[in-house]
């Protein structure tokens, strides 16, 4: 990790996570990324108002890389939390991990080197193309 003028580590990605009171599976998506191959990161928390123990949760993972925010108020879908997640990130790159997903130990990895050698922006979501409304059966 790269140092900055207080001699702080500065990770290279910063992995912003979102969650609501989803402590007992957020445990299973911070448990893969500790796993990662790739280990020049921090992890910021986000917490929408949580309620339950995920503070405690957190801790018992017992990684200093891992922060934790709980905001004050509840915002109610991820575009709040991860914003502030953002604005306290510190990598050169910011990578985002739902709440309820786990990620393969070589994921990152394979981002930053895909990342590094093109020089380009990468992003591994679906491109919806096409909005469907349901029909009611009766």
């Amino acid at each position: 990790m790269k140092k900055d003028k207080m001699n702080n580590d500065i990770p290279l990605v910063s992995i912003i996570v979102a969650t609501y009171n989803r402590s007992n599976i957020l445990y299973y998506a911070l448990s893969s990324l500790i796993k990662s191959i790739f280990q020049e990161w921090e992890c910021i928390v986000v917490g929408d108002a949580c309620t339950d123990d995920t503070e405690n949760v957190i801790s018992s993972l017992g990684d200093s890389r891992i922060r934790f925010v709980n905001l004050k108020e509840n915002f109610g879908e991820q575009s709040g939390p991860n914003n502030y997640g953002c604005e306290l990130a510190r990598g050169k790159y910011i990578a985002f991990l739902n709440h309820d997903d786990m990620w393969f130990p070589d994921h990152l990895t394979s981002c930053i080197s895909y990342i590094e050698k093109w020089k380009t922006i990468m992003t591994l979501q679906q491109l919806i193309t096409k909005f469907v409304v349901p029909r009611t059966i009766n």
